[in-house]
This record gives C-alpha cells, sequence and structure tokens, in this order.
C-alpha cells in the first residue's frame, strides 16, 4: 500500500470514529463574522466479496484492489467547507473531502477553491475550482447525508469521474421562491485520475491521467414548490496520456509498414479527441411522495466513453423511514472491431503471434469500457436524529457479456452475463 493510501486511510478512520462518538450539540456550525465553517461525514461498509473477481465501485475514481480488500473504503468519506463574505460583494469558497481515490498530491483531495463574485441579485461569476454540472446532484454529490441512497445510481454517476473543473462559471438567477431559474456557463480545464479497469497496474499505481482542455458547460435549471428540473450539455477536448494510449503510438511506429490500418486503432485509443455530454433530470416531491430520474448521453471519437445511462427513483417517507426503489440503465452502442492482419509467409510465425496478442488486447480493451447493464436496488433511510441518517440497501446488478461496467473484473473475463447483488449500509452525518 502506498503512503498516500495509508495515511488517507488512518486519516479518514480517525475522522469518522470522532463523528460516531461525538454529540451533535458539540460540534455546531462555527462562525468568526463572517465566516462559516460545515461538514460532512459518511461511515459505510460494503459487502465486497472479497474472494470473487467483480469489483463493487462507486465510481471510476478508485482503485478497485483497495476497495476489494477493505469494504469501509467504498462510500466512507470527510469533508470539510469554509465559506466567508469578504465584502458585499465577493465570497470566497473552499471544501476538501477525504475518500478513496487515486491522487497525485494532496490538492486532489480539494473539491472546491474558488472566489465568487455578486456583481447583483442575478449575476455571479466564480472564479478557481468548483463543482463540473454534470448532475443534478452535483454540488453536493459526497455529501451522503443529502440524498435518499447509500450512493447515488453507479450506472450514471460513476462512470464520469470529474467531480470539478478549474476555470470561470458566470451563473444568471431569475423568478422568485415559487417560480426561481437559474443558468450558468462554464469554461476551463480538467486534470484527473481514474481507471476503467479495477486491476491495480503497480507500475502506475493503477490509474490513467486524463486532461480536458478546453471544456465548455452550460446548465439551465428551474425550481418550484414541488418540481426542480435541469438540463446540461458540456463540450470536452481530451489530451490523452494513459499507458493504453503512449502503447499504442508506440506500436504505430513498429506496425506501420505491414499493418496499414492501425492507424485507426491509434487515432480511437491514442489521439486526442473530442466528447460532447447531455443531460437531463427532474425531481418531483409531493407530500411522502418522491419520483426523481436522470438520462444522459455520451458522444465521444475515441474508445472510452459513448452510450446512454439512466435511473428512475421512487421513495415515500414514512415518519422517520424512508424506503425507496431504484432502476437503473446503461448501454453502450459502439460496436468498434479491428481485423488482425494474417500473414502467409515463411518464418512469420513470431510477428503473427504478435499480431494475434495484439488483437487479444484490443478485444478485452474495448470490453473493459463497454457499460451494458441494469440493476434494481432497494434501501430505506432512517432519520433517527437531527442531521443524522442511517441506511441500508441491496443492489441487483445484471450485467450483459461482454461488457465491464463500472464493476469491472479483475481475470477481466467478460465473456459471460453475469448478475451480482451486494449489500451495503452508511451512517451519514452533516455538521
Amino acid at each position: 500500500m502506498t503512503h498516500r493510501k495509508m495515511w488517507t486511510r488512518n486519516f479518514i478512520t480517525g475522522c469518522l470514529w470522532l463523528g460516531l462518538l461525538a454529540p451533535s450539540a458539540t460540534y455546531a456550525e462555527l462562525r468568526y463574522k463572517n465566516w462559516e465553517t460545515t461538514g460532512f461525514l459518511t461511515l459505510g461498509y460494503a459487502q465486497t466479496d472479497k474472494y470473487d473477481d467483480r469489483v463493487l465501485r462507486r465510481n471510476v475514481n478508485q482503485d478497485g484492489q483497495e476497495l476489494h480488500d477493505n469494504g469501509f473504503l467504498v462510500d466512507s468519506r470527510f469533508g470539510l467547507q469554509l465559506t466567508g463574505d469578504l465584502n458585499d460583494h465577493w465570497e470566497m469558497v473552499f471544501q476538501a473531502v477525504l475518500k478513496e481515490q487515486y491522487a497525485n498530491n494532496a490538492f486532489d483531495y480539494v473539491d472546491m477553491a474558488f472566489a465568487r463574485y455578486r456583481a447583483s441579485d442575478a449575476w455571479q461569476l466564480a472564479l478557481g475550482r468548483q463543482p463540473f454540472d454534470t448532475f443534478i446532484m452535483s454540488d453536493h454529490v459526497n455529501v451522503g447525508y443529502s440524498f435518499d441512497w447509500v450512493r447515488p445510481p453507479t450506472e450514471f454517476y460513476g462512470y464520469i469521474p470529474f467531480d470539478s473543473f478549474d476555470g470561470i462559471k458566470i451563473t444568471r438567477d431569475w423568478g422568485d421562491f415559487d417560480n426561481a431559474w437559474k443558468w450558468s456557463l462554464s469554461v476551463g480545464y480538467i486534470e484527473d485520475l481514474f481507471e476503467i479497469e479495477v486491476a491495480d497496474e503497480p507500475e502506475n499505481d493503477g490509474a490513467d491521467e486524463v486532461k480536458a482542455q478546453p471544456i465548455y458547460n452550460t446548465e439551465i435549471s428551474w425550481r418550484s414548490d414541488s418540481w426542480h428540473v435541469r438540463a446540461n450539455y458540456a463540450h470536452l477536448e481530451f489530451k490523452l496520456d494513459s499507458e493504453n494510449s503512449r502503447a499504442f503510438r508506440d506500436f504505430e511506429n513498429t506496425f506501420r509498414p505491414i499493418w496499414p490500418d492501425f492507424s485507426v486503432i491509434t487515432s480511437d485509443f491514442a489521439v486526442n479527441n473530442k466528447m460532447s455530454y447531455a443531460a437531463i433530470g427532474a425531481s418531483w416531491q409531493q407530500g411522502n411522495w418522491k419520483i426523481q430520474s436522470e438520462i444522459s448521453t455520451i458522444n465521444a471519437d475515441f474508445v472510452y466513453y459513448d452510450g446512454e445511462r439512466a435511473y428512475l427513483h421512487f421513495a415515500y417517507r414514512y415518519k422517520e423511514f424512508l424506503p425507496y426503489l431504484t432502476f437503473g440503465y446503461a448501454t453502450d452502442d459502439s460496436n468498434n472491431s479491428y481485423e488482425v492482419p494474417v500473414i502467409n509467409e515463411p518464418g512469420a510465425e513470431e510477428l503473427q503471434a504478435l499480431f494475434d496478442a495484439v488483437g487479444v488486447g484490443l478485444t478485452e480493451a474495448v470490453v473493459s469500457v463497454r457499460n451494458n447493464q441494469t440493476s434494481i436496488s432497494a434501501g430505506v433511510r432512517w432519520d433517527y436524529a437531527p442531521q443524522k441518517a442511517l441506511k441500508f440497501q441491496c443492489d441487483r446488478f445484471n450485467f450483459d457479456a461482454n461488457s465491464a461496467s463500472t464493476h469491472g473484473r479483475f481475470d477481466q473475463d467478460y465473456s459471460r452475463a453475469e448478475q451480482k447483488t451486494w449489500c451495503s449500509a452508511t451512517f451519514d452525518w452533516a455538521f
């Protein structure tokens, strides 16, 4: 285990036990003049089936081997947020979250670090690291107390590894409490670490680096007493620097004279490319009932992302209890297939064997990023004390053949359809 992960695990464990043992009154909001400190805490345990190849992951930012060995790391997290008004126009926001994730340095654990200028009640300008508005819960996706589930539906939330971006966001608000509108436009860049496959690779700590520059995102949302509806569109231009992309570039230099079509493969895996992402979501809450859904479509001119994702969520409040049922769906309609050349010449056996091995690697790489699955999740939330909740949830996943999904396998054997059930529990606290 690396020093980074050991430090993170020990720090999270200490903070989480502090949260369980301390009374709420002791950790009221800390205020000093115009500054405010708040925080959130999740202690979770997930049934990870240590001796099974399929791995439960919250998202592709997490190390499959770490989660496979320790079910407490899947959902546990500890966050602190500091906000303050410098004057009538300027506000500062800082939020750090300790959780299991790939990281190069301490700043990778910072989700927010931005200054916001309020030009008027309608217009705002924010500069720095801030939420990337791809989901209905983008600004609180790590705050377990703020949503119903043990974790947001992984079909929809698990495959996009970007919680934050660095750049500028312009926001326009209008309407009133009964009919509130918001529009935003974001421009900036993203640097992140993720791993589509769950298997750890010691030589690079299991993670690929992705850079998107520039990124553009626009969002519009509407709120009323019962409804929250939002839609967004994002355009990202990627600079690929994964181990796979570097290997394919090296292969092309070697194979170009005898495998001319290899340039197509390099384009799909290794060349800087573009992706568009569009999503719409709605949440309705009336009386004791709540219904929420989101659907997205991804269109990329490279292998790693494509297809549609969606979920539909029902919940009913009964006193302190909130039982719920969620249906998840993900499909990848891409059909990347590559023909390996056949060399019928004496003495070419070793070269043919190399081509065949590359062909097997191509098939595994394509399958490892496909996400064709459905799921049913059933759970209950118990709000047993102010700003504290206990949750229990079981997920039944149906994985199609030749589909890895967020919850990949260590043996990378996706030739058969597979079903899997995992159960999880969390303690959530906002303070």
